[in-house]
Order: C-alpha cells, then structure tokens, then sequence
C-alpha cells in the first residue's frame, strides 16, 4: 500500500512502516509493539498494567459501592455498575489477545487475517475504556462532586465535553478501521490521489485520542484524589496460636469509606 504523503514529510523515507500502519495511515504507538522483538518484551511487561488496571476497576466498583450504598436516588447507578463490571473485565482480559494474534498471519479464527484478530482485542479494550469512563462521569454527575476552581457547573460542562469527545472519537476510529479490514471506503486516504484532508483529520483523530485516554485521566485521578472519599483497606491479625504443632490464626479484612482527606 502507498504510504500517505504527509507520513512522509513526519518521517525520515528509511523509516520501515508495519502493516498496521499502513493500514491505519498513521503512526500509533501500538504499532511499535507489533513486531519482534519489542513484542516479546512489551508482553513481559504488560501484566502489570493489566493487574493495576483490574485493581483499579475492583476497587472503582467497591468505591461506588460504598458510596452509593442507601441512596435510593443512586440505585441505577448501582445496577448500571453492576452489569458493566463483567463486561469491563471481560474486554479488559481479552486485550491481551493482541500477543495471540499476530498481524503478519495471513488468516486465523473464522478466516479472518491475524491483523484483524489483533485490532478487534483493542476494538474491546477501547469499548470497555468508554464503559469506565462513562461510569465515572456518570457518578461525577449523580453525586454532584465539584472539582477545584471549576465550580459545580464548569465542572460538569467539563464531564460532558470529555464524553462528547472521547466516545465519538473511539467509535470514527473503529468505523474507519473496520472499513478498511472489510473492504469499502470510508475515507480517501490511500491510492495514487488521496485527499490529504482525509489524511491529516485521521492523524489529528489519533492525536486527539491519545490525549483523552493517556493524559487527561491522569488529571482526573489527581482531582479525584482530593475531592472524592477514599477507600480504606484494613488488615487486622485477631488471635494466634499453636494446637498440635499446627500454627493457627484468624484474621479479618474490612473494606470501608473513609474520610476525605484535607
């Protein structure tokens, strides 16, 4: 496949573009884990943003759990949680599919090429990502949090521009994507006449992308740190003792909220 003009001018000829990139027309940072070797050490690595993530869905769920709990005006957000929560974990485990598939097989499962394999297990990732995201703006809003010097209206301007900007980001992506695994058009950004609009908007989609999942969430968090009430994890050792050299002890594990911090 012709390689788009702009790409070009963003980098040196010598530089060798993986199918995946070629496909998608741009520069993603997951291409430059597609191939060996840096595969092989990307999925070493990789279990521990899966375990932190799953920690950090668990105690998420526990968090507005707690929260919530005797609020009849929170008992759909309740049971909204309770239907995502697989689902989330669910999607979230078979992101690790992008190591099973490869993107050189020519076909797989259900005669489909590796390459689809692999971007369908992201295609989840980025689904179960809305899930987590709309979850939580969604309990932004229920619970009337207020962030610092935003005030309680700017603060939920905010959330909606988010959703308004991340959900349909992720979905043009995917619809692009699926076009071209297909076999139909959706942009002109590749062929001997591409339009160079279609290609830089599909650049700036992905850039925009990569803001909203990679850097604003780390300022959420930081916020949410400061005005939402922690999560407190006690271990506590009861008794202890020795019958017939057998070492017995029992032990509780209490999970509650607590205070906001200061």
């Amino acid at each position: 496949m012709q390689q788009c003009k702009s790409r070009r001018r963003l980098r040196p000829a010598r530089v060798a573009y993986s199918l995946v990139s070629d496909l998608l027309l741009c520069i993603q940072i997951c291409v430059l884990f597609d191939y060996s070797p840096s595969r092989e050490y990307t999925a070493m690595v990789y279990p521990l943003f899966e375990y932190t993530f799953f920690l950090y869905v668990v105690f998420d769920y526990i968090h507005l759990r707690l929260v919530c709990k005797g609020s009849p005006k929170l008992e759909g957000l309740v049971t909204l949680s309770n239907i995502l929560m697989p689902v989330k974990f669910l999607l979230i485990a078979w992101f690790r599919m992008i190591f099973v598939y490869n993107v050189k097989q020519p076909f797989v499962d259900f005669g489909l090429r590796g390459v689809v394999g692999h971007t369908m297990a992201f295609f989840g990732f980025q689904l179960a990502l809305i899930m987590v995201s709309f979850e939580n703006i969604l309990f932004i809003m229920k619970t009337n949090v207020v962030y610092p010097r935003l005030g309680p209206y700017w603060t939920k301007f905010c959330c909606v521009l988010y959703l308004c900007l991340f959900i349909p980001n992720t979905f043009f992506q995917m619809w692009f994507a699926f076009g071209i695994f297909w076999g139909f058009d959706t942009l002109d950004v590749h062929g001997d006449n591409p339009n160079p609009m279609h290609q830089l908007m599909i650049m700036l989609v992905d850039r925009m992308w990569m803001i909203l999942v990679g850097m604003l969430p780390l300022w959420f968090a930081q916020v949410g740190r400061k005005t939402q009430a922690h999560i407190r994890v006690t271990f506590e050792l009861n008794t202890e003792a020795w019958e017939d050299d057998i070492h017995v002890t029992e032990g509780t594990v209490s999970i509650r909220k607590a205070s906001i911090p200061a």
